[in-house]
């Protein structure tokens, strides 16, 4: 279908993020004057509680924002990685995202503000966050949530912490993760697909902004086959958590996530996914699109039919 009569509007009013004559400094400051104007113009929803606080990794300490809804109905936390393409982002510029996870799901989230590329190179992010899923799986039961088990949830960049985890936590046995929620997650740095080709300039997510991105996330090309940056390359999907893939139509990363979902079918994994059509990548983090409303809505049914 054509774009979102909004998303036209969105697009011809916003200019394309041209972060690739920036420093990263330069590029995070840009993002975050966006995300405060989006903040300004859609509050984000009144919850019980907003808690800031830190998790010792090997690493050091990581920054995380505990959510805590007015009306929780999950009894499981949910663990929240922020897109950003590695680089951009913190538990500032997606605070109103999580808060309406929070909200819609009802459940308490925790957002985990990890160290960015380049200052922190592959893997070192991703393994930040796997430390701080599983403490938050063992914390759990001291805020009266269930023990041991987590969702865990990430949009675009976040998205691929989630599956990476996801996989890891499988592998290892450390803690059970319930299910994942991947938001147009990248998931394989590698494969050429149609919509890279189809949506690489003027749908907001520009292609040479995505190989800025990855040249500063990664130590070099050679590991952009490497699972832990790519999980659709995986060897083994088998045994996976559930998981709900959120796509959308005008997003260059729409075929990889949807071919992810596809391959995890396969695998025997439980599977729902979703596209979006009319919508361009980072959709949920704008609510000015009722679609992010109705995407959450989706999974909040999706772990109800999982419950």
């Amino acid at each position: 279908m054509p774009l979102d009569p909004m998303v036209e509007m969105f697009l011809a009013q916003t200019p394309p993020l041209a972060v690739t004559g920036m420093t990263p400094e330069e590029a995070r400051e840009q993002n975050k004057q966006g995300s405060e104007l989006l903040e300004k113009m859609f509050p984000a929803p009144e919850l019980k509680a907003v808690e800031d606080s830190t998790v010792q990794t090997r690493f050091g300490p990581v920054p995380i924002r505990r959510y805590t809804p007015l009306q929780q109905r999950l009894t499981r936390p949910i663990v929240f990685y922020h897109g950003g393409g590695f680089v951009l982002g913190s538990v500032d510029t997606h605070h109103g995202m999580a808060a309406r996870i929070a909200d819609a799901l009802g459940a308490v989230v925790v957002s985990v503000d990890y160290t960015l590329a380049p200052e922190a190179k592959f893997p070192q992010p991703v393994q930040e966050c796997y430390e701080v899923t599983r403490w938050v799986a063992q914390e759990a039961p001291k805020w009266g949530l269930q023990n041991g088990e987590v969702i865990v949830a990430g949009d675009s960049a976040g998205g691929n912490f989630a599956a990476v985890i996801s996989q890891l936590a499988t592998q290892d046995g450390a803690f059970p993760i319930f299910a994942q929620l991947l938001f147009y997650p990248t998931v394989d740095m590698a494969t050429p697909t149609e919509s890279k080709k189809a949506f690489a300039h003027g749908y907001f997510l520009e292609e040479d902004v995505m190989l800025w991105f990855g040249e500063q996330y990664l130590h070099g090309p050679e590991e952009v086959t490497n699972p832990l940056a790519s999980p659709g390359l995986a060897q083994s999907l088998t045994g996976l958590p559930p998981a709900l893939v959120i796509t959308a139509e005008y997003d260059p990363l729409r075929d990889e996530g949807e071919a992810y979902a596809d391959a995890l079918k396969k695998s025997g994994v439980t599977v729902e996914q979703i596209r979006y059509d009319g919508m361009i990548h980072g959709f949920m983090s704008m609510p000015l699109f009722s679609q992010m409303q109705s995407a959450l809505e989706a999974a909040r049914a999706f772990l109800e039919r999982l419950a």
